[in-house]
């Protein structure tokens, strides 16, 4: 699921970090840093910091005292209440990395988390010297980590920069990673911080794990180790990232909409349950009623577009790809609702960000006067952006004659195709061979859709089988001689039916009638007995 290739230049330091045996000198060097403790001072120190804990961020927030409002006071608590952010937000977040460091180290540990991490994290990369080796597993879980620490902070709106306290998360875990037995204290990081060397090499690693960002995005995922990590590790790692998450945040005194609609995105966010999602969508689309040839079309492409993906990942080339396509059908054969399955296997595999489905037809796209056309049907792009535009009748665009603004309108699509080629997949649906017809007339349109996929007509028993799911689903029982009653009339129907025939509409509108018969009848009889039974008369009045 996960599995990309640590792209070349992607230079992970395999030596460590220049040690504090050789910091920038200063007049005078405090006596509590790593530059003149022994072996035996380091554990002593140690062992007094861990004896008395300092508070997490959240401990502290939960146990401040709840202000009671004066409205004579109000706005100055309020700056108060910002200024002490402000100025404790360092350590918070120092706090906080430290603590997703520290699960990080009992995760690396976890034998399923390693072999999640062998099984989907190619681990091959690039050392200081352009030689290409194999990233070691613990590195790789360190870094998967810090990918995880550095997304958080950029979702909240901060791109890394050493002047911005938002930023000394991520250089403290990287300085971390690469010194052992660190401290952990503001003074034990300082050396670091003001080494221009040891900034250098952050600053380089930061650059390699930016290349890495498309992940997030391409697997529908707001933290790799979460999408691996199973039990009750991931429920300790997902409570600090969350913490992290906050510290960042409020680290300026203000969070803002954006801040808070991520944080909340992020507190909701579960990977087994979007994982569930994903087979959802492809059980949704298998427990169709009928539809074999079309299942098994769609099927086939998503195999397709997943190996391609595969092959992308692992630097393998890629044939060029088109994802736009065109259902042909009569009405009312579900090809609303398969083109709404196709946008989420679109998403799963992280060809769209959204993958949401935004139906239109003429009227939504056409305008009556001259210059609006253009306005509305890129207004409808707009809304489709990351996800699918499935227009409906799609033929009758060019059924105007030389004077219609239809014409517009497609010229106006096929550009907005090409220039958002990465971010909209439009679906055209119709009749067969009006739809055909429409697609052969443009060469723009003949070029970009090249994928046919025919929606058939339901038989007798599909359309019978779509009938009684129905009434279950609203708790309705079907007496025996109602079936057989309704077998016989959907023979007829099919016998008679025409190009405009409705199938499922049309089974819908006679659901909905026999519901409404049986009402009367009830109230007819003056009796509420059955109010879930259907029987022949409430098909066929007597």
């Amino acid at each position: 699921m996960l599995d990309k290739e640590w792209k070349k230049g992607y230079a992970l330091k395999t030596e460590k970090l220049p040690q504090k045996k050789a910091p920038i000198p200063e007049k005078k060097t405090p006596q509590n840093t790593l530059d003149t403790l022994s072996s035996k001072k380091k554990s002593e120190a140690k062992e007094s910091v861990q004896t008395v804990p300092e508070k997490t961020y959240t401990e502290v927030k939960a146990e401040a005292p709840k202000e009671q409002p004066n409205q004579n006071s109000l706005s100055f608590k309020q700056k108060m209440k910002q200024m002490d952010k402000k100025i404790n937000a360092q350590k918070y977040i120092l706090k906080a990395t430290e603590r997703i460091f520290r699960i990080n180290e009992k995760i690396s540990l976890d034998k399923a988390y390693l072999k999640g991490v062998q099984e989907n994290i190619v681990l091959n990369g690039t050392n200081a010297q352009g030689n290409e080796e194999r990233m070691s597993l613990d590195n790789a879980c360190k870094m998967i980590a810090c990918l995880d620490l550095l997304y958080v902070q950029k979702r909240l709106g901060h791109e890394f920069d050493y002047s911005q306290k938002e930023s000394s998360g991520v250089f403290y875990y990287i300085v971390a990673m690469n010194v052992p037995d660190i401290l952990w204290t503001a003074s034990d990081f300082r050396p670091y911080e003001r080494n221009s060397d040891v900034k250098k090499q952050v600053l380089q690693l930061i650059l390699g794990c930016e290349k890495m960002e498309s992940l997030y995005d391409e697997n529908g995922v707001l933290s790799l180790a979460l999408a691996i990590l199973r039990g009750p590790l991931a429920k300790e790692y997902k409570e600090a990232l969350c913490e992290y998450a906050n510290v960042v945040a409020e680290a300026d005194g203000n969070v803002s909409e954006e801040e808070k609609r991520f944080l909340q995105e992020l507190n909701d966010w579960d990977a087994e349950t979007v994982e569930k999602k994903k087979n959802e969508k492809l059980d949704e689309l298998r427990s169709l009623v009928g539809l074999e040839g079309v299942k098994q079309e769609i099927e086939s492409f998503r195999n397709f577009l997943f190996v391609q993906k595969t092959r992308k990942e692992q630097g393998l080339s890629v044939p060029p790809i088109s994802y736009h396509c065109v259902f042909t059908g009569n009405p009312g054969t579900g090809k609303t609702t398969v083109a709404r399955i196709m946008a989420a296997i679109y998403k799963d595999l992280g060809i769209l960000k959204k993958g949401h489905l935004v139906e239109v037809d003429r009227s939504k796209l056409v305008a009556e006067y001259v210059g609006q056309t253009a306005v509305k049907t890129n207004a409808v792009v707009d809304a489709a952006l990351d996800g699918v535009l499935f227009i409906d009748e799609a033929y009758t665009l060019s059924n105007g004659g030389a004077n219609d603004f239809g014409k517009e309108a497609i010229d106006t699509l096929l550009k907005r195709m090409e220039d958002n080629r990465d971010r909209l997949v439009v679906i055209v649906a119709g009749y067969t061979n009006e739809i055909r017809t429409f697609i052969d007339s443009n060469p723009g349109l003949q070029s970009r859709f090249n994928r046919y996929i025919e929606f058939p007509d339901y038989s007798v028993s599909e359309l019978q089988e779509i009938f009684e799911r129905r009434a279950q689903k609203f708790q309705y029982e079907l007496s025996p001689d109602f079936k057989e009653a309704l077998s016989v009339f959907l023979q007829s129907a099919v016998e008679n039916r025409d190009e405009h025939f409705g199938n499922v509409r049309f089974v819908r509108n006679v659901f909905e009638k026999c519901v409404e018969r049986q009402a009367n009848r009830l109230v007819k009889d003056g009796s509420m007995k059955n109010l879930n039974v259907l029987v022949p008369s409430d098909l066929l009045p007597e």
